[in-house]
């Protein structure tokens, strides 16, 4: 997991960097395809889903070691995906 480093050395910031140009390819064709609703950017989305998920993966070592990660994955997706995804597309989300 890419929260599990002990610090922000040049490695870790690689990781992160590399997880966000991923997600932000990701949300290029989301977005190109009209998956997500107009409001949002390709970087915007990016930057705020890599933010959370890193929270949400610290959260649940934190708490549970990782024990709860599905469950804080889901609710993650139920509580942002239809301000995020057109109603289409978050129904074809199988949470």
């Amino acid at each position: 997991m890419t929260t599990e480093g002990h610090g922000f050395e040049t490695e870790q910031r690689a990781a992160f960097d590399a997880w966000l140009r991923t997600v932000k390819m990701l949300a290029t064709g989301a977005v190109a395809d009209g998956s997500v609703q107009p409001t949002w950017t390709t970087d915007a989305v990016a930057a705020t889903l890599t933010a959370c998920a890193n929270g949400i993966q610290l959260s649940s070592l934190i708490y549970s070691n990782y024990v709860d990660m599905t469950d804080r994955l889901r609710w993650f997706w139920t509580m942002i995906g239809p301000s995020l995804f057109t109603a289409d597309a978050f129904t074809a989300l199988k949470l």
